[in-house]
């Protein structure tokens, strides 16, 4: 089967979505949240509902499901849906395996084998939230495996569908394995595609197929159908049969702590929990919601001890990786916890000195409020997640509303460092990191060596190299601006499966080249969120959209990012191919005004193949280096590899 990257649809309002959108677009559909407007309006109570995106674990990158499902449906119906949409052909066993427990289709109560599988009977509430990440294997031979991850909780109105498919990839295309027409028929024993030509009807294994469209076809004799997912559609009316549910007892190993009397706050828990998130923004509420068993288990005191015994044996050791803190994987949560103590104040205070300004303007603020601050404070941190790892601090309640802690020790080193020198690091710190987000970002890829030689160009100071990439290291785990893996750091906009493609492409089109020194401001700029966005080069297209075109901001701001990705991916002429196709009647006066802006927008933007070039500046360069006008023969300038009058000298860019 042919493969390539995913290509599909939301189902409330037919957008095209890749890889890149989709997650962001099944979160904020307009039409959508209109459908759940009117529910809420028209119900006297109201229900909540999870977004689950569903993915294939193992290649099959074109497959993707996501869906809403009532928080208090079970695994057992969430197992229905995927056999349904999916899977089903013989009625193997599948199994949820979420936190390192099995929850198993068959399962006896009375005789379990193994003490880490359950059943499927509990409420997807009782054991997921948003955030969550976790597997489903279907056939313990032939196995599919999936991969689940919660990505948005919301509130509907209590008649709203039950189920449903908000988005999902295209139909898949197949090919004959031996003239690459359109395949008709599957050979089980060869594992391959063959179209009616080619196929021999005689073979034993040979079955005619009309619907392709799961990461099971030609296993186990799977058949698609492709009728199956109209009873999950927006807005249907199918009714789940309801299963026995079981409580949540023995499963969450929370630690024992008889001093902890949370039992005197679960009725007003709820309610200080909403009160918090209601002043916080969508993305911080749901964050924050994954911080409930902390919560919980937290005590409202500066005590370092204390809050150590609180937290899980997890916790602590992902608390001693972000601290550097080595050969402690085999200790129990005691131990930990005495590891902690004796060198606590010593890694923090080296974790402080490896942030950048914003990070420390945050502690300071609580360090100045008695050592706590509110869920609900207006200048609460948008990641809470990394301020918990670290140990910085601890999540804690009590009557007034739900507080992150910092520990005394933290408070003594934060007051011990704060002085003139001090503050020159935190800006050297923040220089570095923004630098390193805005290479990614222009670059795409880059190794640290090729960083660090590329500083000279921007910074006035010195720095040991080992020092560098801690600073660089403790950025990436902060923002969502760059990754790293190992020597390699890359754009968040990169997917990780394309790095070394990146790379390879960029050595064979571009190795005659140094990277572009891009301005340092410019590199600067470019270390937000919004950037793509919101620079002059995206700023200009999303005003030429808002201004002609009837398109509302979420989706220019998609048609953006689309087009950034396309023009990142593919060649100049298929981006304006799939541009001019994708838009149906159009006046020639609209086309080429569109068009005008759409190359403007490729002209100026810095391709990662190009060393971070942009074509105008390719251009500039080779004007002046005075070279000779370029031929309808020669190779094109953009590195295609193609002829210039089959690519950027194509008919279609000659309108320009």
């Amino acid at each position: 089967m042919e493969r390539y990257d995913l290509k599909g649809k939301c189902y409330y309002c037919n957008e095209k979505l890749s890889e890149r959108t989709v997650k962001k677009h099944v979160k904020g559909c307009k039409v959508r949240k209109e459908k759940i407007g009117e529910s809420i309006a028209s119900s006297k109570k109201t229900k909540g509902q999870y977004i689950l995106s569903i993915l294939p674990q193992y290649g099959s990158k074109e497959y993707s499901l996501y869906i809403a499902i009532d928080i208090d449906l079970t695994l057992k119906n969430l197992d229905s849906f995927l056999r349904d949409i999916w899977l089903e052909c013989c009625g193997h066993l599948s199994s949820f395996i979420i936190d390192d427990i099995n929850y198993d289709s068959s399962i006896e109560d009375e005789f379990e084998l193994f003490p880490q599988n359950e059943t499927m009977d509990f409420k997807l509430r009782q054991v997921i939230s948003v955030g969550d990440k976790f597997k489903y294997d279907y056939d313990f031979g032939s196995t599919t495996a999936l991969k689940l991850e919660v990505i948005d909780e919301y509130v509907v109105g209590e008649n709203y569908s039950q189920i449903e498919i908000l988005s999902r990839n295209d139909e898949i295309q197949n090919f004959c394995a031996n003239c690459n027409q359109k395949a008709k028929y599957f050979d089980y024993e060869e594992e391959k595609y063959y179209c009616a030509d080619c196929i021999d009807e005689d073979g034993d294994m040979v079955d005619e197929f009309e619907y392709t469209n799961s990461p099971r076809d030609g296993v186990c004799g799977y058949v698609g159908d492709r009728d199956t997912e109209k009873q999950y559609l927006p807005g249907n009316k199918f009714k789940i049969k309801k299963t026995k549910t079981k409580g949540r007892k023995d499963i969450v190993p929370f630690i024992e702590n008889d001093e902890l009397e949370i039992d005197d706050f679960k009725e007003d828990f709820a309610s200080f929990l909403d009160i918090a998130m209601d002043d916080m923004n969508s993305e911080v509420g749901y964050k924050a919601k994954k911080l409930l068993n902390r919560l919980k288990r937290g005590q409202f005191t500066h005590d370092l001890r204390k809050l150590l015994e609180c937290e899980t044996k997890d916790e602590l050791l992902k608390t001693t990786s972000m601290l550097n803190i080595t050969r402690v994987s085999k200790f129990n949560k005691g131990q930990l916890i005495e590891k902690l103590l004796e060198v606590y104040e010593e890694k923090i205070t080296k974790a402080l000195y490896l942030i950048d300004s914003e990070r420390y303007e945050f502690l300071k603020r609580i360090m100045e409020n008695q050592g706590h601050i509110s869920f609900e404070d207006d200048k609460f941190t948008s990641n809470p997640e990394y301020f918990l790892e670290c140990g910085f601090v601890f999540a804690a309640m009590r009557e007034d509303g739900i507080y992150l802690i910092m520990p005394n020790e933290t408070i003594n080193a934060i007051k011990s460092i704060d002085n003139v020198e001090y503050r020159k690091i935190l800006a050297k710190n923040t220089e570095i990191i923004k630098l390193m987000w805005g290479m990614t970002y222009n670059y795409g890829v880059l190794f640290m060596g090729d960083f660090i030689k590329m500083l000279n160009n921007y910074i006035d100071y010195s720095l040991d190299e080992t020092d560098i990439y801690a600073v660089v290291v403790s950025g990436a785990d902060y923002y969502d601006g760059y990754m790293l893996q190992g020597n390699i750091a890359s754009s968040i906009m990169v997917p990780l499966e394309e790095t070394i493609n990146i790379i390879n492409t960029r050595d064979n089109i571009s190795s005659d080249r140094d990277f572009c020194i891009i301005k340092k401001a410019e590199l600067l700029e470019a270390a937000s969120e919004e950037y793509l966005i919101e620079n002059k080069i995206g700023m200009r297209l999303k005003i030429y959209l808002e201004n002609n075109w009837e398109i509302e901001e979420t989706q220019i701001e998609m048609i953006i990012i689309n087009l950034y990705d396309d023009i990142q991916e593919n060649e100049r002429e298929e981006v304006l191919d799939n541009i001019i196709g994708a838009l149906g009647d159009i006046s020639e006066n609209d086309l080429q005004k569109l068009l005008v802006e759409i190359n403007s927008f490729i002209n100026n933007t810095r391709l990662w193949r190009l060393k971070g070039y942009t074509f105008n500046e390719l251009n500039s360069e080779d004007n002046n280096n005075s070279t000779p006008k370029i031929g309808r023969n020669d190779l094109c300038i953009c590195g295609s590899g193609k002829k210039y009058k089959k690519c950027c000298g194509s008919k279609v860019i000659q309108l320009f």
